[in-house]
């Protein structure tokens, strides 16, 4: 409960960041693990969890159903460590610039991570069409 967790984070003497964040989890808990449950794939998975500490992590998987606690043990065992086959350098040789690259980067590791682009190859090809379509 709300009040059992402000009583114990005073009567430990957290304080700043970390109390905020004990404070805010549970709504934060409630949202990524719906989210997780409806994720269609493995890419959305990764876009949900990429942000969150090991701790995070480890909170979210003690309070998970059972698909929620296998697709964060994919996303920590398998995924997170995964590179792109493509970077940010990569877009921008290609003429993406600002925010449209870290767009183009998250959508072409979903589509990775979904298996929809197999191969760095096609990775390039979709890169390629991305900085097209925003070039004009």
């Amino acid at each position: 409960p709300p009040a059992r967790r402000r009583a114990s984070l005073e009567r430990l003497a957290v304080r700043g960041a970390l109390r905020a964040e004990v404070l805010d989890f549970p709504a934060l808990r409630s949202g990524l693990l719906r989210a997780l449950e409806r994720a269609p794939g493995r890419g959305e998975v990764d876009a949900r969890l990429a942000g969150c500490s090991d701790e995070r992590l480890l909170a979210l998987h003690a309070s998970g159903s059972a698909r929620a606690r296998r697709r964060i043990e994919r996303f920590v065992q398998e995924d997170r460590a995964r590179p792109t086959p493509i970077d940010g350098a990569e877009l921008v040789r290609l003429g993406l610039a600002g925010p449209a690259v870290g767009r183009a980067l998250a959508r072409l590791r979903r589509d990775y991570l979904n298996g929809v682009l197999r191969s760095s190859e096609q990775v390039l090809e979709r890169a390629e069409r991305l900085a097209k379509r925003a070039r004009g």
